[in-house]
């Protein structure tokens, strides 16, 4: 098992962000949610989970904690 850590504050993307850089962010807010919702980690506050083409930007502020 390995412990990890992650905070990040105040996370926010446009729509005019790279393509590769919204890409790469949604797929690790994905995976930081799916640890949130699993129990692998010990808290998080996640506003969404990645980008919406419904929505200009996405906003979040949350740690995680937990074990692999």
């Amino acid at each position: 098992m390995a412990k990890f850590s992650m905070t990040i504050d105040d996370l926010e993307i446009h729509r005019h962000s790279p393509t590769a850089h919204r890409a790469f962010i949604g797929q690790m807010l994905d995976h930081a949610s799916q640890a949130v919702r699993s129990g692998l980690a010990t808290e998080g506050n996640l506003v969404s989970p990645a980008m919406s083409p419904a929505l200009p930007k996405v906003v979040g502020s949350w740690k995680i904690e937990g074990e692999l």
